[in-house]
């Protein structure tokens, strides 16, 4: 009796989840074609769901808006973190990296669409921030340190932070070229020629 009483808790708590995702992936497609002008009401209409059901879920289009973009930012970091590995050189950390960018948000370009604007500090949007702030900071932290030892073991005479920087910019550009229907490899590879060379030349 007690299984099965877990059994059918587990299930619910699977269902909730899964209704949770589904929101946030409708609210996503709306967001990045009306910004945020976008309603619950239109929110609702494309997760085909009722209003008042969104409304337990979320209090609010805002609240929506953050998760969408934590949740979303955790599954390319994660995807990120499947790719490089610590004992990687710099030139193959930096090429899976834009690789893995690319990859990723070529499949979730409405994703893009309201992220790049976040990632740039654009948005006035009220509260729920703070925890896409918080992933952002905790993963940036973590891609850094990777970074700072890819650098010393190719006795790269480089800043992390200054390197973190110019990667960040470097990606900024990746994403704009997607969104502009670019080809965005060009980018990727001419950055990574440069590094080639500025990583022979430390040697």
């Amino acid at each position: 009796m007690k299984s099965t009483k877990k059994r059918l808790e587990l299930r619910r708590e699977r269902e909730r989840e899964a209704r949770r995702k589904a929101i946030i992936d409708a609210a996503i497609r709306v967001f990045a074609r009306r910004g945020h002008r976008a309603s619950m009401d239109e929110i609702a209409d494309e997760a085909e769901l009722g209003k008042a059901t969104i409304y337990y879920y979320f209090t609010s289009k805002d609240q929506i808006f953050w998760k969408a973009l934590e949740t979303y930012s955790r599954e390319f970091f994660q995807r990120l973190y499947d790719e490089l590995k610590d004992e990687m050189e710099l030139v193959e950390m930096v090429r899976r990296l834009f690789e893995s960018y690319i990859d990723f948000f070529r499949d979730n370009i409405d994703f893009l669409r309201i992220y790049l604007p976040a990632e740039l500090g654009l948005l006035e949007i009220g509260g729920g921030s703070k925890e896409f702030d918080n992933v952002h900071r905790e993963h940036r932290m973590r891609l850094s340190g990777m970074i700072e030892m890819a650098l010393k073991k190719g006795g790269i005479d480089m800043e992390p932070e200054r390197f973190m920087k110019v990667l960040m910019y470097q990606l900024i550009g990746l994403g704009s070229d997607i969104l502009l229907g670019e080809d965005p490899r060009r980018g990727a590879e001419a950055f990574i020629q440069l590094l080639e060379l500025m990583v022979r030349g430390e040697r």
